[in-house]
């Protein structure tokens, strides 16, 4: 596999500590996080109400300041997701020779420190709600396994998985969040499910399996399509499967490979 992230910098290194010790990062970004454009590129039509409307849910739901962080991650989820599918296709290329183009890792550090803000609580006296923990935690594996190519048996793989299984397995309106977010958890879900240890994978099942249970769902194709329906909603059942291995549904459980 072509990786499109040739070389590891002592920023993303920092991030990456950041992340495992629950910290902010040591070290400051050379890059300008005032102007996401540059970065992200011009949001489409569609990728504009997408992230709106993502917005306004997590507002709605939680009035906390973060949800136009979230709504800004999901941009980037999006955008650096189709500049991968460019690599692939050969239409674009990750790095270039001029040190003053921005670069495919730039756009990855800039994602990884917007996610940071999701999931780091600074002052304990002001937590963040779980849902952009956990959002911010799943990005991370995607972030991980997706841009940066790295492997899903990493070990920090596993510890993100297990953060957001300990988080909703003591989230008291658990019930609530699948019910109200059911595409932003069955993404988190088949993320984790993947990545996490085996002990962990039942759990995270189980909460798939509530939500594709009430969405009536069973074919295998149905399912995983439905499994990127939150990046991608505009393509529905026609959405490329990029962030889950094969599945089967039964009337317990949902169970998720690591293939």
């Amino acid at each position: 596999m072509r990786c499109f992230w040739p070389y590891i910098d002592q920023r993303s290194v920092d991030l990456a500590a950041a992340m495992a010790l629950n910290s902010r990062p040591l070290l400051p970004s050379m890059l300008d996080l005032t102007n996401l454009v540059p970065y992200f590129g011009k949001a489409s039509p569609e990728t504009l109400f997408h992230i709106n409307s993502f917005g306004t849910r997590l507002h709605n739901f939680t009035g906390s300041p973060l949800c136009d962080q979230a709504a800004s991650v999901l941009w980037g989820l999006r955008s650096l997701s189709e500049l991968v599918a460019a690599f692939k296709a050969g239409r674009d290329i990750p790095e270039t020779a001029s040190a003053s183009d921005i670069q495919f890792s730039d756009r990855v550090e800039v994602l990884e420190r917007l996610v940071h803000r999701l999931w780091f609580i600074e002052n304990p006296a002001t937590p963040r709600h779980v849902l952009f923990q956990t959002f911010g935690w799943t990005c991370l594996i995607h972030i991980y396994t997706k841009f940066r190519e790295l492997p899903l048996e990493l070990g920090m793989n596993n510890m993100l998985a297990r953060k957001v299984k300990v988080a909703l397995e003591t989230c008291g309106e658990l019930n609530v969040l699948l019910a109200t977010f059911p595409d932003l958890f069955l993404w988190e879900m088949f993320i984790c499910g993947r990545a996490a240890s085996d002990r962990d994978k039942p759990f995270l099942a189980q909460q798939a399996t509530k939500i594709l249970m009430v969405r009536k769902l069973e074919d295998a194709k149905d399912i995983l399509a439905a499994s990127d329906e939150f990046l991608w909603p505009e393509r529905g059942t026609e959405a490329p499967v990029v962030t889950a291995g094969p599945a089967h549904v039964s009337r317990e459980v949902i169970e998720i490979s690591d293939t």
